[in-house]
């Protein structure tokens, strides 16, 4: 009875200290938790995001990891692995989480397009336009694929290619 009523006073202190932007506090009672502190995927997302924030990306993307091990059912830890990658500039790195997300899950429209806009806003044009026409053939009627990848045509050059997509 004591061990569940400390598990349950160290999980609420993880929740507070998050709350007031401790961060180090948060991990070392999910720690202090025990199992319980990495029984649930959303736990593992906790600590990377505490991790994220404290400045130490390394420690972020190697607990999603970790959870991604543990939880292989759970997508939203390799989906954050593939924004953390995104947001460091690790774009092949990052092109590798996105397509073990989506290989695991259907992505949708959206998240073609969000890879596309990151890879694009890096400088990544020529993988850009392979994601998009990737989901031109699984999106064939979506507008948005359609246009995004006139757009990159153009800027390309490619005018012949952008005027089909238009059509």
């Amino acid at each position: 009875l004591r061990k569940e009523q400390l598990q349950k006073l160290y999980s609420y202190l993880s929740q507070e200290s998050y709350k007031v932007k401790n961060y180090a506090a948060t991990i070392k009672y999910l720690d202090l938790q025990g199992p319980a502190g990495r029984d649930q995927a959303q736990k593992y997302m906790l600590r990377a995001d505490c991790y994220w924030k404290m400045n130490d990306k390394a420690s972020a993307v190697a607990i999603l990891s970790s959870g991604a091990k543990v939880f292989p059912q759970d997508q939203s830890l390799l989906k954050q692995k593939f924004y953390y990658f995104a947001e460091l500039k690790l774009y092949q790195a990052s092109i590798t989480a996105a397509k073990a997300y989506m290989s695991k899950m259907p992505a949708n429209v959206q998240e073609y397009v969000s890879l596309a806009q990151m890879l694009q806003g890096g400088g990544e044009s020529e993988e850009a336009i392979k994601v998009l026409e990737e989901a031109r053939l699984k999106f064939p009627s979506s507008a948005k694929v359609h246009i995004l990848l006139g757009h990159y045509y153009n800027q390309k050059d490619m005018p012949h290619v952008t005027a089909d997509l238009f059509e």
